[in-house]
């Protein structure tokens, strides 16, 4: 998640306020579509990112991060807490 934080850092800024991404969203983006895309796309063709320089892959993984809409994976802040009622005696 660290890696996948940094490059849509690095693609899109650094998210302020309302636009701040949610991890939670994310990773759960990423487990519903990893078995689909295991299935779909067979094993040799991943095997391209275990050779990638760093310098590459980090740049393959800018482009990605690059087409994500942000907006998808906004944090929904909880708004402020209410005061509990007075106890009556």
């Amino acid at each position: 998640m660290a890696v996948i934080n940094a490059a849509l850092r690095r693609a899109h800024g650094q998210p302020q306020g309302a636009h701040e991404v949610s991890s939670d969203d994310l990773a759960l983006a990423i487990r519903q579509t990893y078995d689909g895309m295991m299935v779909a796309i067979p094993a040799p063709h991943w095997a391209v990112f275990q050779t990638m320089a760093p310098a590459v892959l980090a740049e393959v993984l800018r482009e990605l991060a690059a087409s994500v809409r942000l907006s998808k994976y906004r944090k929904h802040p909880r708004g402020p807490k209410k005061k509990p009622p007075a106890r009556s005696a």
